[in-house]
């Protein structure tokens, strides 16, 4: 009787195994409450923006299989969690594998010529010296209206 018990939990469990849970709708404070989840969300919406960088670049082969490799809502839907990503999330494992991820990223298009062209001018200051991008979330904010990028200290 107990294990015909614990397989109905096993067999329901198993259909959330894919599911995904957007907690920005159902609790937005986690990623105030939960450290971990909260550095996890800024480093996926590094990663949001550096796909659209490696995914057009030609040098960029290692990353874009490194991208491939992984489930394709870490990169398109920010606030978008599976079960799994979240005992990744408790254990550590999805952090330090999204930050060496953007770590590889951010170098990458720092020393491509061709993700270096893609780059932003600050439509404000307009020093053409210094090249922003949109994953750069500490020093460029994002117009959502007109698509524009700003560094974040002008703004102030």
């Amino acid at each position: 009787m107990y294990m015909d018990a614990v397989f109905v939990v096993v067999k329901f469990a198993l259909r959330f195994r894919d599911a995904l849970f957007n907690v920005q709708d159902i609790n937005p404070s986690l990623y105030r409450k939960v450290r971990r989840l909260g550095t996890v969300r800024v480093y996926r919406r590094q990663l949001y923006h550096f796909k659209d960088y490696i995914n057009v670049c030609r040098y960029a082969s290692k990353l874009k299989s490194d991208f491939a490799c992984r489930p394709l809502h870490l990169f398109t839907e920010v606030d978008t969690f599976s079960l799994d990503d979240l005992i990744k999330v408790k254990c550590g494992d999805l952090h330090n594998d999204l930050k060496v991820l953007v770590k590889e990223a951010t170098a990458h298009v720092q020393s491509c010529e061709l993700c270096q062209a893609k780059g932003f001018i600050c439509e404000f200051c307009q020093l053409s010296s210094d090249v922003i991008f949109p994953f750069e979330l500490k020093k460029v904010t994002q117009c959502a209206g007109l698509s524009f990028m700003v560094e974040t200290n002008l703004l102030l």
